[in-house]
């Protein structure tokens, strides 16, 4: 997790866009075993009857992060845009 966010906050600065593929690069290595991990964490660290409840929470979460990211983006570069033009 330290790594996936020390790459992530990289990507804000690159210089050019080979860096940038590197960087995305390794974002997806470093963002690869989140999942797993969590699947399992949630599996063994849990009774077993709440385990699949925050399984499930998590894999809901993945749609709603994705429809309300794009929006607030959306909106944000929508401001951006018409404050510079």
């Amino acid at each position: 997790m330290i790594s996936w966010g020390i790459i992530a906050t990289a990507v804000a600065f690159v210089p050019n866009p080979t860096v940038l593929v590197i960087l995305r690069f390794l974002l997806g290595v470093a963002e690869a075993g989140f999942f797993p991990a969590s699947s399992c964490i949630s599996h063994t660290g849990s009774r077993p009857r709440t385990g699949p409840g925050w399984l499930a929470w998590f894999m809901v979460a993945i749609p709603i992060s994705t429809a309300v990211g794009s929006t607030l983006s959306s909106l944000l570069i929508q401001g951006v845009t018409a404050s510079s033009g």
